[in-house]
């Protein structure tokens, strides 16, 4: 831990999981709690974070103000909303914190473009691709700066995700973030893939499930202990369990029958692009602004569900039109659509939809697919019609 990081005041755009393991491992590590500044919608993150000890907000800029160093940790669809409104609220200061950005496939071109202030002054940024076992402090953190960041701004940034990683490494290219995603970022997901294939076919064989889940996990743990702490390459420790002609050859043999090699391999690749893509998509859209989703069950969606809709890929289409208005009507203020019926009333924004005809009174029409709506509106959702 650094002094410069132990002096620095610091804030976090978004409370979730992410920036709760940060916080926690700060904490842990002797960081004043007073020095570090949350800002987030949901109440029940606020809650959390107040426990830990630090402030808390609603207010982005309010969080921001006085920060050396600044976190983003929302989801990347709502990335643009959430910078933009802080270069705006920026002006005034004399100099901006160092950013680091933790939203997935965002890049420094589409940060650097959002965090512009006016007078044309541009944050220092960097990005940073974590993983969930930051959650109980065994994190891997890939790092990204160009040359605009300084030696002892990497520091800070290496300090901060250390608290909470216990491998942190540079890379030098900064597409290489989205290589560091499809490796370390989505791979916790790819060893609890193995281990619940693992549970099910010993299962399937005759153990109970608890006996399997307790044997999965420990052999998890243990291999990767073996791994971390061993000087040998994974190579090696494979062969040192492999004896010739034994079980787990066989069961090796059977992984190269199968082509676990090319699995791997395009489940990394495949990772990786998705990262790439993220990046080219938001980076040229809008980005989203606080939201409630409608699907076309009956359901009550609550406000602070709005923080996870990114998760959700597949959305039924509303049988549902909105036309485009623009100005004071409805009260709106520049570009707005509303619903035509106003079953769900005013829409913020379109996220996925297709332009129909124009309406009898010329103005553009468009199917709803996914739609926002302002934060504060409860949103009911009818069964669509059959």
């Amino acid at each position: 831990m650094t002094a410069q990081l132990q002096k620095s005041k610091l804030a976090f755009i978004g409370g979730g999981n992410m920036a709760a393991a940060i916080i926690g491992g700060l904490a842990t590590k002797g960081i004043d709690k007073k020095n570090i500044f949350v800002s987030e919608p949901w109440e029940v993150n606020r809650n959390k974070m107040s426990e830990i000890g630090v402030r808390t907000t609603q207010s982005n800029i309010e969080a921001s103000q006085d920060a050396d160093l600044l976190v983003i940790a929302v989801k990347p669809q709502v990335a643009k909303a959430v910078c933009q409104e802080l270069a705006g609220a920026w002006a005034q200061r004399s100099t901006t914190p160092l950013i680091i950005s933790i939203a997935a496939g965002i890049t420094l071109e589409s940060l650097r473009g959002w965090l512009k202030l006016a007078d044309g002054r541009v944050p220092h940024i960097i990005r940073v691709m974590p993983n969930t076992p930051a959650l109980v402090g065994e994190g891997a953190s890939g790092l990204y700066a160009d040359e605009s960041v300084s030696l002892s701004e990497k520091d800070l940034a290496a300090a901060l995700l250390a608290s909470v990683s216990k491998a942190t490494e540079w890379v030098d290219r900064e597409e290489h973030i989205d290589v560091v995603t499809g490796l370390s970022g989505s791979g916790p997901a790819y060893f609890f893939a193995m281990v619940e294939h693992l549970i099910e076919s010993a299962t399937n064989l005759g153990l109970s499930k608890g006996q399997a889940t307790r044997l999965a996990k420990q052999t998890c743990l243990g291999a990767g202990k073996m791994l971390v702490e061993s000087t040998e390459e994974p190579a090696q420790l494979r062969r040192n369990v492999t004896s010739p002609n034994g079980t787990t050859a066989a069961a090796l043999e059977s992984f190269e029958a199968s082509g676990l090699k090319n699995i791997v391999d395009k489940a990394v690749k495949a990772a990786t692009n998705r990262g790439e893509e993220l990046g080219k998509t938001l980076g040229q859209g809008d980005g989203l602004r606080a939201c409630c989703l409608s699907f076309s069950f009956f359901i009550r969606l609550p406000q602070v569900l709005q923080r996870y809709f990114p998760l959700i890929t597949v959305v039924p289409t509303l049988a549902r039109d909105a036309y485009e208005t623009v100005g004071a009507e409805r009260g709106g203020g520049g570009r707005v659509w509303v619903d035509e019926h106003n079953t769900y009333g005013r829409v913020h924004q379109l996220l996925v939809s297709r332009e129909s005809d124009s309406d009898r009174h010329g103005r553009r029409r468009f199917q709803l697919m996914l739609a926002v709506f302002p934060f504060e509106q409860r949103v009911f959702v009818r069964p669509q019609a059959s």
